[in-house]
């Protein structure tokens, strides 16, 4: 039985609907996980657009301050935008029959007033003793089960809540969301399946993909519960709007020095450019105060929502609706892991000036000084896994972590085979003439055979979850990294730890984020930090060779692939500057080997091959292909 206290509290966190304070009537869902009347929140949205003096068709979350964005063309009433929320819907008829004043919701929908003496536990209403024998003697409704709503109060909260397990479909009257689209993530009913996923490669029952997602759920659980919301752990936005006022002070003074060495004739551009940097600098301060600086705030209150809402729908939730909250979590948690970086470093948005090479060089074809760019350095989509090799035939072995698929490529770009995976690929190395290994989520390494067909050999079971993986000159041992407990590990190739480093003598942390790793020559590890935006060199016993980590114009932002040539030159992918990095064996800068100008944008794996040739994968998928000499 659930106690009063309990159920009151219950109902306050989950059901009560922050704008009219009583719980919600035809809940809909907001993307934090805060849940409201459907009119309530119609007009709140209404009144809040009214009153925005920019125009702008944002609102904030009545109960969080999360910032919603309306999507283009939407209109009142706005309420109907957002999903219908079954489950608080369901939940909040089961606490309203707790209550020992309940009237008939039969009788309710009539507007007539009767005091209810039983419950249906299949319809989960309410019911007076006259609505009682019409809904048993009903041909749909004789077979459900009614009890008394003392004896109703006296059952467990759990028990209540299981009983109902299908959630009707919002789009096709009459059926029932009883199947799964692992492709869209979503849950269907058959004419849906029919109609809109006919181009998926398969949809499942709902029981066997939770079934299958069985432990993911737990764990998104733990790394929500694990995650500290706290105010004093979110990155405030004065970095942020600091390094815009920087930049755009630096790009004005650039602006202003050009254009006195160009005399009478560049005025004209002076001022409109100078116009241009205070428009849009009007324009980005609003956006770095406004809703683009509480994004990180955003996230931890969805994760103090989420945690709420999966503890409960793990309890008393159906399977339909703990697979699309599920979803839902693991996209905050998967965006929370891409925003967590240095916020000096990573920054919202920057304003650059760039000289045109007419006014550099005083054409008489003079036109403009330039143009002010706005670059836009909050999308971090490559942060997620790429890997590339190349095997002895000079085929490319890709790892395609968003289609969960590894692919086979010739040396002219033509796609060979494919093997498609059930969890996503990390990344990968060559172990032999025929066969590359890989790291697998879930705490798997597979070996896959690239000889004509490929094809799973053998996978094994790690203790840790692994991300980068390299192969040692010797073909005796991996190197492979774990961002979860940010260490390196050695392992043979049955997955057994031969080392670990997380901490040096001292006992300090090594890492922060240790992502790619690679032998160097002489054996040692290399290894790019993507957290600290340095690449360190440790012996194999341990010691700290070297740490590259560069500043000024030479600084390195969220570094990622990294690769070793044959007379021990170290390749390193700056991700965020779009450019590879060369240094020596002893970590010494050399130059740039290319960036924007090469067509390279936003790098994130890299290899090179036996005749010299950087193969290049982009946050986009793309591959390139480069010589180098």
């Amino acid at each position: 039985m659930a106690s009063p206290e309990y159920v009151d509290q219950l109902s306050l966190d989950l059901c009560s609907c922050a704008v009219c304070k009583r719980p919600a009537r035809g809940p809909k869902c907001l993307p934090c996980m805060h849940t409201f009347c459907k009119s309530c929140l119609g007009d709140y949205i209404s009144s809040k657009i009214k009153d925005n003096d920019n125009g702008s068709r944002t609102f904030r979350c009545p109960k969080c301050s999360v910032t919603n964005i309306l999507p283009p063309g939407a209109c009142a009433p706005y309420g109907e935008l957002f999903p219908d929320d079954t489950f608080v819907n369901k939940l909040s008829e089961v606490i309203s029959a707790y209550s020992t004043d309940k009237s008939c919701d039969v009788c309710d929908r009539r507007d007539v007033s009767t005091t209810a003496v039983e419950w249906c536990m299949d319809c989960y209403d309410s019911l007076c003793g006259l609505c009682r024998d019409v809904h048993l003697h009903g041909k749909i409704t004789s077979d459900h089960v009614v009890i008394s709503l003392d004896e109703m109060r006296n059952l467990s909260l759990d028990a209540i809540m299981q009983r109902k397990r299908t959630v009707p479909c919002p789009q096709h009257e009459g059926e029932l969301l009883n199947l799964y689209c692992p492709d869209c993530r979503q849950s269907l009913c058959v004419q849906c399946a029919a109609i809109s996923h006919r181009k998926c490669n398969r949809c499942v029952t709902v029981a066997d993909a939770m079934k299958f997602h069985e432990e993911e759920f737990e764990e998104v659980l733990v790394r929500l519960q694990a995650i500290d919301t706290t105010q004093e752990n979110i990155p405030q936005i004065s970095d942020a709007a600091s390094v815009l006022e920087e930049t755009l002070t630096a790009s004005a003074e650039r602006i202003k020095a050009t254009a006195a060495d160009l005399r009478e004739r560049i005025n004209r551009s002076e001022r409109e450019l100078l116009q241009r940097v205070e428009e849009v600098g009007g324009e980005l301060r609003s956006k770095v105060a406004g809703a683009g600086a509480c994004s990180k705030t955003d996230h931890m209150t969805m994760i103090r929502s989420g945690g709420e809402r999966m503890e409960a729908l793990l309890n008393y939730g159906s399977d339909v609706e703990i697979l699309d909250a599920f979803n839902d979590m693991k996209k905050t948690i998967a965006q929370m892991d891409l925003d967590e970086v240095d916020p000096g470093l990573d920054l919202l948005v920057r304003v650059n000036f760039n000289i045109d090479k007419t006014t550099k060089y005083f054409s008489r074809d003079f036109k403009t000084l330039g143009e002010v760019e706005v670059e836009d350095c909050q999308v971090d989509e490559g942060l997620s896994a790429w890997g590339v090799t190349c095997t002895a035939r000079d085929e490319i072995i890709v790892a395609d972590c968003r289609n969960k698929r590894v692919q086979k490529f010739g040396i002219e770009g033509n796609l060979i085979d494919h093997i498609q995976l059930r969890d996503e690929p990390r990344d990968l190395t060559c172990i032999s003439r025929d066969e590359v290994a890989i790291t697998i989520m879930n705490k798997n390494i597979f070996f896959v055979s690239t000889s004509r067909s490929m094809r799973l050999r053998r996978k094994i079971k790690t203790e840790k979850q692994y991300d980068s993986i390299s192969i040692s000159a010797r073909l005796d041992n991996l190197l492979v990294s774990c961002m979860q407990d940010k260490s390196i590990d050695v392992v043979d190739l049955d997955g057994v730890i031969l080392k670990s480093f997380n901490a040096d003598g001292s006992g300090e942390a090594i890492f922060q984020e240790p992502r790619y790793v690679t032998f160097s020559r002489e054996g040692n590890y290399v290894i790019t930090d993507v957290a600290q935006n340095c690449v360190k060199c440790i012996s194999s016993d341990g010691r700290l060779l070297f740490q590259y980590q560069p500043d000024g114009s030479h600084v390195l932002r969220h570094p990622q692939g990294i690769c070793i040539d044959n007379i021990g030159n170290i390749f390193i992918v700056d991700y965020s500057n779009s450019r590879i990095h060369l240094i020596t064996c002893d970590g010494y800068f050399q130059r740039f080997v290319m960036g924007r100008e090469s067509g390279l944008v936003r790098p994130v794996a890299i290899h090179i091959t036996r005749s010299n040739k950087l193969i290049i994968v982009q946050s986009d998928g793309m591959v390139k292909l480069f010589t180098y000499e």
